[in-house]
């Protein structure tokens, strides 16, 4: 059975109107969203994505707020960037104040860093670490389940009642040109681009930065 999932990228942290008037059209927009987009949809999910890095935080809210009251979506999947980190946060606890039955799923590179400390903040988010195409397929399937099994699904983290705990890591994509082509028109429709993202790896440029 196919779910109705809104994908979200939120506001970079400083964003304003006149910053946003000179860069909108360069900005960096989500591959991993947009390989998301096509791999959901491909089996059978009904799936928007919102690209709102490029709004402020109140045009960010009140567009997911529409959303989520025109599409209503029974999942909500946010993409946590440490640039994002704090209008995620605000977003996060106003969706689950407002529509508690949705359920929250976290992703991105903030997120399999510091999945710990989003958990225990947020016990009621699940988060999604590392490639997300299947661990979400598999996770949408779970959660609706009268007994969901967390336990049983591959490179997710999640609060058991008592601490945050992490499943057994996900096994890399081997063969990627399973995945179908990355849906670009989300992130392309609101503003006038210049420029189009390409992905030549997979994950975030920026891991060799990481000591862990």
């Amino acid at each position: 059975m196919g779910r109705k999932i809104l994908l979200v990228t939120t506001s970079f942290e400083g964003i304003s109107q006149n910053k946003l008037a000179k860069t909108s059209e360069y900005l960096h927009y989500p591959m991993g969203l947009a390989y998301l987009h096509s791999s959901l949809e491909s089996i059978g999910n009904s799936v928007k994505t919102l690209a709102l890095n490029h709004k402020t935080p109140e045009e960010c809210f009140r567009i997911v707020h529409e959303n989520v009251n025109s599409f209503v979506p029974e999942i909500i999947g946010i993409q946590v960037l440490t640039a994002t980190r704090v209008s995620v946060y605000n977003l996060i606890e106003q969706i689950h104040e407002k529509y508690p039955k949705i359920k929250i799923i976290l992703g991105g590179i903030h997120t399999t860093v510091m999945y710990k400390q989003l958990i225990e903040k947020y016990p009621f988010v699940v988060a999604v670490l590392g490639e997300g195409e299947i661990t979400i397929d598999e996770l949408s399937r779970e959660l609706f389940k009268k007994k969901p099994n967390l336990k049983g699904v591959d490179g997710i983290a999640f609060f058991d009642g008592i601490r945050a705990i992490r499943t057994k890591p996900r096994e890399l994509i081997k063969n990627l040109d399973e995945l179908p082509f990355p849906k670009h028109e989300p992130f392309l429709s609101d503003i006038k681009r210049t420029s189009a993202c390409l992905l030549t790896s997979r994950g975030c440029p920026l891991h060799v930065l990481f000591v862990v």
